[in-house]
């Protein structure tokens, strides 16, 4: 044989061998295959049954009727929430500020320090319940820690009557009832200083009643208080010597930006100062504002 031909039959069976054991491995590996496919459409079937009953048990529950609640027990639940409110009174509202001023200049008069922190108050204040609410502040100065105010305010009264009960700030016109920290001026006016014990002003343990009164003109606020009669301006050992206190305000807004707040206020009682003898007070507030709500 010439050694072209012998070439070309070489390559010959060469090729025809390779082409033989690729189809004998094909045909090896045709039952591994065969099975596998059988599983996988095994694990279809399976999940398609699956599928179906889980569509019949959703189309069961939609179809069922929804259970009628029973009126007793929401109420009761509706009951047993409402108080989930007055646990506020364990958590009340809590601030603190502090009052600090600074004082330059000479003035003979004022005994003033050029630096000083008169005061830091703490307040705490919670709903008690639906009808009553607590406000407590405490007054920490140089002079001692006390409580500045503690009443209960009840706002669910017969009538919209509005009662406090406990020690309060007497309103007698607009500045005795600001704290130290509210007041819009670095000293408290020289009529609060003089007649109406200073820093203190009108304080006293007592309770208060005021009531709305209707109109189509104003809002008009009337106030009736009794105190003890243990305060800078007041005080009386005996039990029948108490302090009255009497407010009538009213307020109008003029404009969309200006308002007028007016108010008429009455005080007597034992004299603090001249024991046997009793003392009056009596004031006018009228406070014009403006705060355009457009700037």
């Amino acid at each position: 044989m010439q050694p072209r031909y012998f070439v070309r039959a070489c390559v010959f069976i060469i090729f025809a061998s390779a082409a033989g054991a690729a189809r004998g491995t094909a045909f090896a590996q045709t039952p591994a295959d065969a099975e596998l496919h059988a599983r996988v459409q095994t694990l279809e079937e399976q999940v398609k049954q699956l599928k179906a009953e889980l569509d019949a048990l959703r189309g069961q529950i939609a179809a069922a009727p929804q259970p009628v609640a029973d009126a007793g027990a929401a109420t009761t639940a509706a009951a047993n929430a409402a108080p989930a409110g007055s646990s506020k009174i364990f958590n009340p509202d809590i601030s603190v500020i502090g009052n600090f001023i600074g004082v330059a200049g000479r003035n003979p008069a004022s005994e003033q320090p050029p630096l000083s922190l008169t005061e830091v108050e703490a307040a705490f204040q919670a709903v008690v319940d639906p009808y009553a609410r607590a406000d407590f502040f405490l007054a920490a100065s140089p002079e001692g820690l006390e409580i500045e105010e503690g009443y209960i305010t009840f706002t669910a009264l017969p009538a919209g009557v509005l009662l406090k009960v406990g020690k309060m700030r007497a309103q007698f016109g607009k500045v005795n009832m600001m704290h130290t920290h509210i007041v819009p001026w670095a000293d408290r006016p020289l009529v609060s200083q003089n007649l109406f014990g200073g820093e203190e002003g009108l304080t006293d343990s007592g309770f208060s009643v005021s009531k709305l009164i209707p109109n189509g003109f104003m809002f008009v606020d009337l106030t009736g208080e009794v105190y003890r009669g243990s305060s800078e301006v007041f005080h009386s050992e005996a039990r029948s010597k108490l302090n009255y206190i009497g407010r009538l305000r009213g307020y109008r807004d003029l404009t969309e930006g200006t308002n007028l707040d007016m108010g008429v206020s009455y005080a007597r009682g034992q004299s603090a100062a001249l024991e046997g003898f009793n003392t009056e007070r009596t004031g006018v507030d009228v406070t014009f504002r403006y705060r355009p709500l457009r700037r």
